[in-house]
């Protein structure tokens, strides 16, 4: 692998010490590992069934596919979805799936046929709900995918990783359930969050954790991840740090704003003032994530080139064989 591509996959890890605020979570993980696994998913179930993803206007959003985005991470999000190669037609899995937005905007941006599986009975029915089509929908578990091996084109994964016990197994799923030469896109919160905006928070008494249900015991590193997908057989073609400082920044200035909103009930007013309202947002939004997002990722980079940030993306590739897998094993045992 290319000595570029090796760096990305071992930074500086050395994860920071961890505040008080830090040790405790939703639960603290010896608490949630004493429950057992099952009690663990039963945990997140409850958690996101009370609290899905929060979005502004995500009936807008859903329409206009990717070509509204609302944070400078979406804007990120977009260019790698560009990267990843997502044809019509092509069948594609979301694991974590939610409200089933990213399933929407990918059809309506692509026009690829998607199935989504979620551990939140109340996310999937709004789901359904959203959709007027028959999409394949399954409330289950992440480390157990129930679907045949060699299904799908594309499988992404959001925003899940850092919640799953059994990590290693998960991301074997997500290799095993795409076709030979399928695509992957992952990302995930990184362990390694240093000097970041979070961080900072965290210092300041802010609790950057237990508001999203992320235990930072469960969060992943970069290299434990990439290495976990060489051994399932995944060629890693992209990995990148991303939302260091400067970029989580300005998406959680945004977030709060949204999360106002909310708290007016205003995204469930399908109105036409309160539509025309989110046009507006939405569009200004949009400009200013894809007009800024390359330019306060490069004042990151201080931080990404030492392996700090709040997430990490690794998009990659199914390889053909077990010849061919080989050879990325080597790497990954290193």
């Amino acid at each position: 692998m290319e000595e570029a591509m090796r760096r990305r996959l071992y930074p500086g890890e050395e994860p920071p010490e961890e505040s008080e605020e830090q040790s405790s979570g939703l639960r603290n993980l010896a608490d949630q590992m004493a429950d057992g696994y099952a009690g663990v998913r039963a945990l997140q179930a409850e958690f996101f069934d009370a609290r899905p993803p929060l979005y502004p206007w995500p009936h807008l959003l859903r329409k206009a596919g990717l070509q509204l985005v609302c944070k400078p991470r979406e804007a990120f999000w977009h260019q790698a979805f560009d990267q990843l190669g997502i044809n019509a037609g092509d069948r594609l899995l979301d694991v974590g799936c939610g409200t089933g937005i990213w399933l929407d905007r990918l059809e309506a941006e692509y026009g690829a046929l998607g199935s989504g599986i979620d551990v939140s009975k109340a996310c999937l029915n709004e789901a359904a709900g959203e959709n007027e089509t028959t999409r394949p929908l399954a409330c289950g578990d992440v480390v157990d995918l129930p679907f045949a091996s060699n299904v799908f084109d594309v499988v992404i994964c959001l925003d899940v990783l850092e919640h799953i016990v059994g990590q290693e197994r998960c991301l074997g799923e997500l290799t095993r359930v795409l076709r030979p030469e399928g695509r992957l896109l992952l990302w995930t919160i990184n362990r390694n969050q240093a000097f970041t905006w979070n961080w900072l928070l965290a210092k300041l008494g802010v609790d950057v954790f237990n508001r999203v249900s992320h235990d930072p015991l469960l969060l992943p590193k970069v290299s434990d991840t990439g290495a976990s997908l060489t051994r399932a057989g995944l060629r890693l073609d992209r990995i990148e740090l991303f939302n260091s400082f400067f970029t989580l920044l300005v998406d959680e200035g945004i977030m709060v704003i949204v999360s106002m909103l909310d708290r007016l009930g205003i995204f469930r007013d399908r109105g036409r003032l309160s539509t025309s309202l989110g046009s507006i947002f939405l569009v200004l939004t949009d400009a200013l994530s894809r007009t800024s997002w390359r330019f306060l990722n490069w004042l990151d980079e201080p931080w990404r080139r030492n392996g700090y940030s709040n997430g990490f993306l690794i998009a990659g590739s199914k390889l053909p064989s077990r010849l061919d897998r080989s050879v990325f094993s080597e790497f990954a045992s290193r």
